[in-house]
């Protein structure tokens, strides 16, 4: 998680950042790879069970996470473009 400091402009070496910003990286991360495996598993059971493989997540897998963000006042046109 401390390897996304950079790109926020946060100091990983810093305390006072890390403990400030770890419990809602580590969500956000953490929420990524849910969906990551959710695809990954809905990928696996369409090639085992011979199906064209279609998308398995929602239109925009992040809807939920940017209304979270966005509600908590993180959601920002940078972050919005990387989702």
């Amino acid at each position: 998680v401390s390897s996304y400091f950079m790109f926020h402009d946060l100091d990983a070496e810093s305390t006072t950042d890390i403990f400030r910003y770890l419990p809602a990286l580590a969500f956000v991360e953490s929420y990524i790879y849910g969906l990551d495996q959710t695809n990954e598993d809905a990928l696996l059971d369409a090639g085992i069970a011979g199906d064209a493989a279609e998308p398995p997540l929602a239109k925009d897998p992040f809807d939920a996470l940017r209304q979270l963000l966005s509600e908590r006042g993180w959601l920002t046109p940078r972050i919005d473009d990387e989702l």
